[in-house]
């Protein structure tokens, strides 16, 4: 019965320690903090790096929801932006790239696509 007894106890050891190892972080200041379960925010509102300078507090929230705005990644992907959630894409906003809305791939095919951007999209 020790070997068991042993073994059980064993498993507790491990799985705290993986428990720990593993916990995501709630807080954040900037989106990086939060890369495997969404953005970080502040009162709700994402940060993005060159606005917060790292220096606010926020929770880790969802990815960026339809409506959001978003940074499309043109000219240049930063590792601080925050990503539209799943099934969303990043569509331009008039007048230029670079800053976009969140919206589903069939608002962004209603309104003429992404024209160039949708070689990036798998499209």
């Amino acid at each position: 019965m020790q070997p068991v007894r042993s073994f059980a106890v064993f498993i507790v050891c491990v799985l705290s320690v993986t428990q720990a190892q593993f916990q995501v972080q709630t807080t954040c200041s900037t989106n990086v903090d939060c890369l495997i379960r969404g953005c970080c925010r502040v009162d709700g509102t994402v940060v993005f790096h060159w606005a917060s300078d790292f220096a606010v507090t926020g929770q880790c929230g969802l990815y960026l929801q339809e409506g959001e705005e978003c940074r499309t990644g043109v000219p240049f992907q930063s590792v601080y932006d925050c990503q539209c959630a799943d099934g969303l894409l990043c569509f331009p906003n008039p007048g230029g790239y670079a800053v976009g809305t969140c919206r589903t791939r069939q608002y962004v095919d209603d309104h003429g696509g992404m024209g160039f951007l949708d070689m990036f999209d798998g499209k």
